[in-house]
């Protein structure tokens, strides 16, 4: 993606207000010749035998009143005057990427983030911020904000994590004190990555910090309510809803770059194995009340897998094969043992949802419930009669059944006090 230059915001309005002021006289000025000249002389006929103009001055003459030119002309001739006499710098500085190209880039930012260092995914901090103002304004790209949104915040902790000093980790060797180790039994101390070591960001502290003071978004105050219901009647506690803000900034339409769709973010094969429909008539991924009853589905086989709802919210992020297969390797069974072996933004996501969770809900998360059984969601009904998760590990609601992980079956033993 063509990079943004970096003219200071005074000259970028200056300039611009400058160029648009020069092109919107020249636009004026175009009109009303036109308008005068076929006022006195009538549209002009092309030479014998050459195809007439589809498009032009002479065209909108003949389709329009005597004096009048179309708009499409008028924007033809102001895009005519912008290439002419704009100079190629201003135009480049305004020249913005297609949706497509941004696309790409976000294809690219998504990459980074599940792979890349601090210092390669801060690097795409400033391009990311302006890809979002553009995005705003293209037709189709709303539906990408709504997915690069909530990943700001992780581009600016990696920008912090970047900037900070990089730490030297003396090595002694075992057995020394090093108090009292000379510098012949001190190992070289070598450079650690800045990714490496603990920082602020990868804590709930910074992200309690980040989220108590933002609002919910404003679909929230809709959609909540529901997906709470759907969410309890499987069995999975209704605080873990809030993922969809992380997600998706709450935009049952949101579209990452390589595929995945909805309010929680379900890539095509994981979508499948929940029982939703991506096809191209149909994506069930963009209706909140399915794509929330298979979220909730697999935060329960999630839980059950791992049996703590911050290594659920990891997997969930960062795929269950591999943080089951580092806790295999790395022997561990908590989350806290593992982060730092997880990728960037896995380290930050975790703490990001737990922080927007206590954020919306006033509570602490790290208190919430395991899922509880199959047998006590079976009894309750919720507002819209579902019969919720049935005997056989199946979700009901209304005609529709959504097959579940036959892990749901066999669950925790843990019941809430209510629904």
């Amino acid at each position: 993606m063509r990079r943004f230059p970096d003219f200071p915001g005074w000259a970028r309005r200056a300039l611009l207000t400058a160029s648009l002021a020069g092109v919107g006289a020249g636009v004026m000025w175009f009109a009303r010749a036109s308008g005068d000249a076929l006022l006195r002389t009538g549209p002009a006929e092309p030479p014998v035998g050459a195809e007439r103009p589809s498009t032009g001055a002479a065209a909108a003459a003949e389709a329009a009143p005597p004096g009048q030119v179309s708009a499409e002309d008028l924007a033809a001739a102001g895009q005519r005057l912008w290439e002419q006499y704009v100079p190629a710098e201003i135009r480049a500085a305004y020249e913005f990427p297609s949706v497509d190209e941004l696309r790409h880039f976000l294809a690219r930012l998504e990459s980074e983030l599940d792979s890349g260092s601090s210092e390669e995914i801060a690097a795409y901090e400033r391009d990311a911020r302006r890809a979002l103002r553009v995005l705003r304004r293209c037709e189709g790209g709303d539906l990408l904000a709504a997915w690069l949104e909530p990943r700001l915040d992780l581009l600016k902790a990696a920008s912090q994590i970047a900037s900070a000093p990089v730490a030297r980790w003396p090595e002694f060797i075992p057995g020394e004190s090093p108090d009292v180790a000379d510098s012949a039994t001190v190992a070289p101390a070598p450079m650690l990555p800045a990714a490496e070591i603990a920082r602020p960001q990868y804590t709930r502290t910074y992200w309690d910090q980040v989220l108590t003071r933002r609002h919910a978004p404003r679909r929230a105050v809709d959609l909540v309510p529901r997906l709470k219901e759907i969410f309890a009647a499987a069995g999975v506690p209704p605080q873990l809803v809030w993922i969809a803000e992380v997600e998706s900034s709450m935009n049952p339409e949101a579209t990452s770059p390589v595929g995945a769709r909805g309010l929680f973010q379900f890539m095509p094969l994981t979508a499948a194995r929940f029982g939703l429909e991506t096809g191209v008539m149909v994506d069930e991924r963009t209706d909140p009340e399915k794509s929330a009853r298979a979220a909730a589905a697999y935060l329960r086989v999630l839980h059950r897998r791992f049996g703590s709802w911050p290594l659920a919210i990891a997997a969930y992020n960062a795929g269950e094969g591999r943080v089951g297969r580092l806790l295999a390797r790395e022997q561990a069974s908590s989350f806290d043992a593992v982060a730092h072996r997880l990728p960037l933004e896995t380290r930050m996501y975790v703490p990001k949802v737990l922080a927007t969770v206590a954020a919306r809900e006033a509570i602490d998360p790290e208190k919430l419930p395991g899922p509880w059984t199959v047998e006590a969601v079976a009894e309750q009904k919720n507002t819209s009669g579902l019969d919720a998760v049935g005997s056989d590990g199946r979700i009901v609601g209304g005609t529709d059944i959504y097959l579940v992980h036959e892990s749901m079956i066999s669950a925790p033993t843990t019941t809430p006090a209510s629904l």
